[in-house]
């Protein structure tokens, strides 16, 4: 008989199984663990710690139908206990835990004497509930004060000396929000010292040699520094945590995702924040709960779309309610929300062109197997011709007529590239018409406008039309920095705050549909047009709708959709989506946002995603869509 070891590694990051076993069930063992990210060492397998508690429930029992002595060291039986408590955890939350009360939290929050600001009673219940959790999940709405309650949760275990480094992947956009919301909690000589890692290795090292209590760094840079972070984390207590966690969504096969997860196994305690947890389907929660979570398999066996039926999205909902705090719009009582669906009807030359884009996609689509990736990316190319087409054809040569040569159209683009110049020539874009006389209609009403698109050359094209209304444009190109620099994020943002002359903005929901708020300055936004991304609209929508709109204030948000186009269909899957999301958080108000088109943003192109291809094809081949 064999003889097997499992031991730690002194980083702690990887499991080695040493020895051969013997029996049946040793090949099941080899093939559960090299599924689980195992790589063959000259002693036997070394498995990363993640993939090891992933199958931690399958490992036990195949080792006990292995044949031979079978040795734990101590680092194995330490996380095996971890992996039991929070198990154990993670029942009792499913059981109902009580949480603490204000009181209990006032008390520990203020007794090291750097926390200054007060809570909302909504940032109250949601830290009662979270703490006792041991790893939580804020799902609440975008102006609820999720950072606020996450840096009071992170204070109070700093009292009690489980933690003492925060750690926190974010969004680039979201690191002043961080900043600027830990100098309204903490005593201006009590704060904590955080640093932006930045720059590479060499950039993160160095910021972390200094040893900062707050370490901010973004999704894009992990994956690159991730070992370099994961040692800095390793020697804390460190609390880690994912801002706008649907992010990860991608799950561990996402080199992006993939690196945030992996900090799952170098913290004391872990919480993510979203405000649209689930933007494309429940799917979407499965690695954000594997963060939090890592081996517990919360989620269904079977994938989660957003079209699931009504028992299987009731399943997900009782299964992770008692992990998460949400905090709704209702319960912010903020004032009414208008959401008013647009019909635009096309000129008959853009009519003819996006027909014409129309059978191309459909004929480029025909024959493709729809389980190949490059299906996907072709499918979404064509979207995005489509959505070119339906909001402004121009966007098709970049903004200008071209040579047949540098048309970036289909192969048959001779018919195509004789209608846009006729279209050039006879024909304006039907939407962004409709947008222009909306926006000065509500300018002349004494109203600012905020206008969004997802294509730049759009952003520019309005600029122009609007430029007696001094329009400032916010785009992925326009740069973070001073608010007293206009051609920075916030020194544009300042400006649509504070110039009377300054009476639109246009920005793209992709780029800016997080950490910024115009609330204070805008209540009426327009889309000239939207992607199949859920997450970018309901962000961007909650700009000007959220905490501190004046109470007799209406906001009203009007999407303009081309008729017969691919607009409807990009309706229609938005709308599955929000409904899906509204049924499993239990948020009515999010459901106000999901509406029927007929009652008149990416890992693909177009925001597409592979639940959203059926819509699409049938719309490809349909003979008509009245």
């Amino acid at each position: 008989m064999g003889d097997l070891s499992l031991t730690l590694d002194p980083s702690g990051t990887e499991v080695q199984l040493a020895g051969k076993g013997d029996g049946i069930a040793w090949p099941e063992l080899e093939h559960l663990l090299l599924s689980n990210g195992a790589l063959r060492s000259a002693e036997g397998l070394v498995i990363p710690v993640l993939g090891f508690r992933r199958s931690a429930v399958e490992i036990a029992d195949l080792l006990r139908r292995v044949d031979g002595e079978k040795h734990l060291d101590g680092g194995i039986q330490s996380l095996l206990r971890l992996h039991l408590g929070e198990i154990r955890l993670r029942q009792s939350a499913e059981r109902g835990i009580e949480p603490l009360t204000p009181e209990a939290i006032r008390a520990e929050l203020f007794a090291d004497g750097r926390f200054r600001r007060i809570l909302t009673a909504e940032q109250f219940r949601d830290v009662g509930r979270l703490l006792p959790l041991g790893h939580g999940a804020n799902f609440s709405v975008p102006g609820a004060g999720k950072t606020t309650a996450l840096l009071a949760i992170y204070e109070i275990l700093h009292h009690r000396r489980h933690v003492d480094h925060l750690l926190v992947v974010a969004p680039k956009a979201a690191f002043l929000s961080w900043e600027d919301e830990a100098c309204s909690c903490f005593e201006s000589d009590r704060r904590p010292e955080i640093a932006r890692l930045t720059g590479g290795a060499v950039g993160v090292r160095s910021a972390l040699q200094g040893e900062p209590e707050v370490a901010l760094i973004t999704y894009q840079l992990l994956p690159n520094v991730v070992d370099v972070v994961k040692a800095w984390a390793r020697r804390y207590r460190t609390h880690v945590v994912l801002d706008e966690s649907h992010r990860v969504k991608g799950g561990r096969e996402g080199v992006t995702a993939g690196a945030a997860l992996q900090l799952s196994d170098v913290s004391a305690r872990r919480d993510i924040l979203s405000g649209t947890p689930l933007p494309q389907a429940p799917e979407d929660l499965r690695p954000q709960l594997d963060f939090l979570w890592p081996g517990h398999r919360i989620m269904p066996e079977m994938r989660v779309v957003a079209e699931a039926p009504e028992a299987l999205l009731r399943d997900v909902e009782q299964r992770v309610r008692p992990l998460y705090a949400r905090t709704t719009k209702n319960e912010l009582q903020l004032p009414h929300l208008e959401l008013v669906p647009v019909p635009v009807q096309l000129g008959p030359l853009q009519r003819e062109l996006y027909e014409l884009l129309r059978s191309e996609a459909a004929r480029a689509a025909r024959g493709m197997a729809t389980q190949d990736r490059r299906y996907f990316r072709l499918l979404g190319r064509q979207v995005v011709r489509l959505l070119q087409a339906a909001s402004n054809p121009l966007l098709l040569t970049q903004g200008e007529m071209v040579d047949r040569e540098n048309l970036q159209l289909p192969p048959q683009g001779l018919k195509a590239m004789e209608l846009l110049r006729d279209f050039a020539r006879y024909e304006q874009p039907a939407k962004l018409q409709e947008a222009v006389v909306r926006a000065e209609r509500a300018i002349n009403s004494g109203q600012k406008v905020l206008i969004w698109t997802s294509f730049t050359l759009n952003l520019h094209a309005l600029e122009k039309l609007l430029q007696a209304h001094g329009p400032v444009l916010l785009f992925g190109q326009v740069p973070t920095g001073d608010s007293d620099d206009e051609d920075t994020r916030e020194g544009r943002i300042r400006r649509f705050h504070e110039d009377p002359d300054c009476r639109v903005m246009i920005a793209n929901p992709a780029a800016c549909g997080e950490s910024i708020s115009l609330h204070r300055a805008c209540h009426y936004a327009l889309y000239l047009d939207r992607t199949f991304n859920a997450a970018h609209f309901l962000q961007s929508v909650d700009r000007i709708h959220r905490l501190g709109v004046p109470p007799e204030t209406v906001t009203r948000v009007e999407v303009l959709e081309a008729r017969i186009t691919v607009d409807q269909r990009v309706a229609q899957r938005l709308s599955a989506k929000i409904r899906a999301m509204a049924q499993i958080l239990q948020d009515r108000g999010l459901a106000a946002l999901a509406y029927d088109p007929d009652d008149v943003v990416e890992e693909f192109p177009g925001g597409l995603e592979p639940d959203d291809v059926e819509e699409v094809v049938e719309h490809l081949f349909a003979e008509s869509e009245e």
